[in-house]
């Protein structure tokens, strides 16, 4: 036990080291702030030519992006670093070190590289640039000396040794082991607020980069190390290759700590040891393809007698396995090397990657292809393959503009580990991250995935005494989460072929079970697939394929520019046209920042009342009940908010109701032109647009020419961004309500001015319910109303009020603010009920689909707020299946009546809720 005086010179020793560590971390901090800024500088300047400069701006985002993550955490580190203890070194020879000074060191090594590369940009620029293309030099020479300021940091923090009384204090104090047991820096799960954070989150918002959610619940140590090992993994890509050439007798620690972590997941239970019958399934969890049983057991017994292997065994079979992989891969090369060149074209590469069980994703050939080809000369010797086959493997076959996508979902999902260095991301969010990933095509596939994780069954495979941890749920590092995201790709087009038996005939095995879809799209036996009968296939799966979005994704995957698909691009185009949605990309970014501006709280997911002032955004009128269930229809995780990609999917629904339409008032009016073409003939134009209830005056149309199906459309979807314009003053309200309103306004309206004052808006709101109760709730609505005249001009009203006037239109804005507000107080209240009523909120929103539609058969025009007596009776009766005879009818009236709903009162939804519970309490209701 350490004696006060000793624990106080421990203390001293402590905090001295914390405060010369601040100062470094300090000056990198700074340091990183002004390379963030030059870049926004640059990236500002090349987004003025997108098309050419779209790389670059790419990578400077990135750099971007870690930099002010490095600055941002530094910060933190520093502020907190003169009052949190740290694990020292239990020897003075060492140097200091820790997690924080590893990510730090990281940033140094990216920021020296690229240094070297903004050198030779300078001195190529300035003896080239115009007067034009001058703009880059400067910034660059600024990142340039950036740089170089941090690596001298970084060199300098490195090679302190704490001073030696430091280190002597904790030597004199104990044995090694009290060193060891110092406590470990820890963080508040918060993120840390800096003063400017609003202008940062503006700034980064503007130029697309990744944005922390106010509400993480991950510590930001765990978000760094996250970042960190993504980092190592493309940062020692070079390394990974050089041990790839190697005969296996020196792996890399980093390999090293790879294989460690991988044979964990295989140990037999309560023990440390690997089964020699887990060894095929372990080395092929490690990515590794011809791994047979002849191969293996021979091997295994040069490393062991025993059944059982400890990792120093494993090691040393792997020390002889790598060396005879390589050598039945340079068989196989042999075998598809047809003209014994000694090379392979990219064709025969192709074709030996899905013998092999790869799926060869032609944007992840080219990225590795450029990697690994380093003769340039577009085939590969076999040197050059295996580089080639270790950066495919390495990444999970993910580009790593993919990875890093992959990266961002993890980070959202991740939480930090137990042993408190690096984050994992929970069973539980496994389904929602893939989904993210994907979309909701992929869903049913994720929840299995999920669902074998939660059971203890996912990655943790030994099959020899149970797994281990079975019934508990496993946690995936995001190296593991990649594995997931490349089984869900893979299994994706498989679920196609499933789900349309009809279409895409028999199942083959494997990767082969994609090449059945193929031959079934390709009509004429060509080996090609054309646009025509691309369309057929995008039909089939509930799709309304328009020319434009389908060219737009032909033209990134048809490399040959010959205006068919052969199968590889084929399998990439069915990838990004269900990862869209059918919406260009255009059309998907424009959705994105929808989302974005409605999701106020940055958490990532919009609630119902969100999503109804999209809706209203948008130009779509619907109840929040509608709302609710049009919620139901996409929310693939129960949590009754939507994700962007859920979201994205509910816009498809609604596109593809818009566009049946369009194709049926189509069918009304088409005729056959001379080719055989379906057309409305130019003098119908007008009609057939008025039976879509819009105004052709409008819009400009061609009168000379006839309209097909897709210029319908065209023309269709400007006459409602012309109306959606007018309607934008309307807040949402249908034509009868905003009578409703002028008629009370025009009441209160005392002169010819046509405006009111705030005397006689209480008395409006008064009629509505919604006057201010108190004094707050009355400088609420003095903001409230100053919002509704923003949006009353945003919505292209002239402002003509004097002195705090209001005008019709500024009170149609107000009055849908109220009513919001009022819906979230409903909202609110109703989740309270769910919990007293112990309801989940799949029964309620269950409970909900059953009122709203019993509503709607009621009157489908003017829904009733709710259900009267003689409904309710029916319901019970018809629906419910529950029998009124004897005194049931008399108890259920009488619930009524206790619930406060007399026999002319209208059942609303809560007393609805309230009714279901107590039949289900009396037995009448099973749950």
């Amino acid at each position: 036990r350490l004696s006060a005086a000793a624990a106080a010179m421990r203390q001293e020793a402590l905090e001295r080291a914390a405060a010369l560590e601040a100062s470094s971390l300090k000056a990198i901090s700074s340091t990183a702030v002004g390379i963030d800024t030059s870049m926004s500088e640059v990236m500002q300047r090349l987004s003025a030519d997108p098309d050419e400069y779209a790389y670059d701006v790419s990578c400077l985002r990135e750099i971007s992006s870690a930099t002010w993550a490095v600055s941002h955490d530094l910060g933190r580190c520093a502020e907190e670093s003169d009052s949190i203890g740290r694990r020292l070194p239990s020897r003075e020879t060492q140097p200091y070190d820790d997690p924080m000074l590893a990510r730090a060191r990281k940033l140094a090594e990216l920021s020296r590289k690229f240094c070297e590369e903004c050198k030779t940009t300078i001195c190529f620029e300035e003896s080239a640039f115009t007067a034009s293309g001058a703009f880059e030099i400067e910034p660059l020479n600024t990142i340039s000396l950036a740089t170089k300021q941090v690596c001298q940091e970084m060199d300098e923090l490195q090679g302190m040794v704490w001073k030696d009384e430091t280190l002597s204090f904790l030597h004199l104090l104990g044995s090694a082991d009290t060193d060891d047991n110092l406590p470990p820096m820890s963080f508040d799960a918060r993120p840390f607020e800096s003063e400017d954070q609003d202008e940062r989150h503006e700034k980064m918002d503007s130029q697309g980069l990744p944005r922390r959610s106010s509400t993480a619940s991950v510590a930001t140590m765990g978000r760094i190390m996250s970042m960190n090992a993504r980092a190592d993994e493309f940062g020692e890509t070079q390394a990974f290759l050089e041990a790839q050439q190697k005969d296996g007798d020196d792996f890399s620690p980093m390999e090293l700590q790879r294989m460690k972590t991988a044979f964990k997941r295989f140990e037999v239970p309560d023990t440390s040891d690997l089964h020699r019958g887990d060894v095929i399934a372990l080395v092929g969890y490690l990515g590794y393809v011809l791994v047979q049983e002849e191969i293996v057991d021979p091997l295994i017994k040069e490393v062991t007698n025993f059944d059982y292997l400890d990792f120093d065994d494993f090691v040393r079979f792997m020390e002889r396995f790598v060396p005879r992989e390589k050598q039945k891969f340079r068989e196989v090369f042999e075998q598809y090397d047809e003209d014994k060149s000694g090379e392979i074209s990219v064709s025969e590469l192709k074709s030996m990657l899905s013998d092999l069980g790869f799926i060869p994703v032609h944007a992840m050939l080219r990225e590795a292809l450029a990697s690994a080809d380093k003769s340039g000369n577009g085939e590969l010797d076999f040197d050059e393959f295996q580089a080639f086959l270790a950066i495919y493997r390495r990444f999970e076959g993910f580009t790593k503009a993919e990875v890093n996508e992959f990266g961002k979902i993890y980070d959202h999902f991740a939480v930090p580990e137990a042993k408190g260095v690096g984050t994992v991301m929970p069973a539980e969010a496994l389904g929602d991250a893939l989904v993210q990933g994907f979309g909701l095509h992929i869903s049913q596939f994720a929840e299995s995935l999920e669902a074998e994780l939660r059971a203890g069954q996912g990655l943790q495979k030994s099959a020899f005494g149970g797994a281990p941890g079975a019934g508990k749920a496993e946690t995936l590092t995001f190296p593991e989460f990649l594995i997931y995201a490349r089984k869900t790709r893979e299994a994706s087009l498989n679920n196609f072929q499933e789900r349309h038996a009809h279409l895409f005939g028999s199942k083959p095995k494997g990767y082969g079970s994609s090449t059945a879809m193929f031959n079934n799209c390709d009509t004429d036996g060509s080996g090609q697939i054309s646009e025509s009968e691309l369309r057929v296939v995008l039909k089939e799966l509930g799709f309304t394929p328009l020319r434009q979005n389908m060219q737009e994704v032909f033209a990134e995957v048809d490399k040959d520019h010959n205006t068919e698909l052969d199968f590889d691009e084929f399998f990439d185009f069915m990838m990004i046209y269900n990862e869209r949605e059918g919406f260009s990309k255009a059309e998907v970014a424009e959705m994105r920042t929808i989302f974005g501006n409605f999701d106020s709280d940055r958490s990532g997911e919009i609630s119902a009342l969100e999503l109804a002032e999209i809706f209203r955004d948008l130009g779509y009128r619907a109840t929040l009940d509608e709302i609710h269930i049009f919620l139901q229809q996409v929310d693939a995780n129960g949590s009754n908010q939507l994700d962007f990609r859920e979201f994205l999917r509910l816009m498809r629904l609604h596109r593809e109701e818009e566009l049946r339409r369009i194709l049926t008032v189509f069918d009304q009016f088409k005729l056959q032109d001379k080719v055989g073409k379906e057309v409305i003939p130019t003098k119908m134009t007008k009609r057939a647009l008025e039976a879509l209830d819009h105004d052709s005056n409008e819009i400009a149309i061609d009168r000379k020419q006839e309209v097909d199906f897709e210029q319908l459309v065209y023309y269709a979807d400007n006459c409602r961004l012309k109306w959606l314009q007018k309607e934008k003053k309307k807040a949402g309200f249908t034509d009868e309500k905003i009578e409703e309103f002028r008629e009370v306004f025009t009441q209160f309206v005392k002169d010819l001015s046509g405006e009111i004052d705030n005397v006689e808006l209480m008395g409006i709101l008064q009629m509505f319910g919604w006057e201010p109760k108190n004094r707050d709730e009355q400088q609420a609505l003095i903001g409230r109303l100053e919002v509704a005249r923003a949006k009353a001009i945003e919505a292209g009203v002239p402002n003509t009020s004097e002195d705090g006037a209001i005008n019709f239109w500024t009170f149609v804005q107000l009055s849908r603010i109220l009513e919001t507000e009022h819906d979230r107080l409903a909202e609110q209240s109703l989740q309270d009920l769910m919990c007293e009523l112990e309801f989940s909120t799949k029964e309620v929103e269950e409970f909900r689909h059953i009122f709203h539609e019993k509503k709607k058969s009621l009157a489908a025009d003017d829904e009733p707020p709710g259900l009267p007596r003689q409904s309710i009776n029916r319901l019970v009766y018809k629906d419910l299946g529950i029998d009124l005879k004897n005194d049931k009818k008399t108890k259920l009236y009488e619930e009524l009546d206790s619930l406060g709903y007399g026999e002319d009162d209208l059942l609303d939804f809560e007393g609805f809720l309230r009714l279901m519970r107590w039949l289900m309490s009396t037995g009448w209701l099973s749950k």
